[in-house]
């Protein structure tokens, strides 16, 4: 077992002593306590520090993403064709009531 000091894992890390203090007090990170002293055992930093590696976006999963693309258009195309009926006006931003003919009244 290799004990490590805040300062040699915030080196190890290149990361703010405040940001490292965080991670511990959240438990994101593994750590010991003694005599009110935080230490970390390098082994299981580094074994951390490799689980914590962000893979490489597949084909398959960006594919899923996008599953519903062009929805957002369609989306804004019925709600646009919805408000058409209301006479919406784009240059005022609002919905104005369609005036009642003499014969509603």
């Amino acid at each position: 077992m290799e004990v490590a000091t805040i300062k040699e894992v915030v080196k190890f890390l290149k990361m703010k002593e405040s940001t490292l203090y965080s991670w511990v007090h959240s438990q994101q990170i593994p750590s010991y306590k003694i005599n009110g002293l935080i230490r970390f055992d390098m082994e299981e930093i580094r074994g951390w520090f490799r689980g914590s590696r962000k893979e490489p976006e597949t084909a398959e999963y960006r594919a899923s993403k996008h599953v519903g693309e062009g929805s957002l258009d369609r989306i804004i195309k019925k709600s646009i064709e919805s408000v058409k009926g209301s006479n919406y006006n784009s240059h005022i931003g609002k919905t104005r009531r369609k005036s009642r003919s003499k014969e509603e009244v």
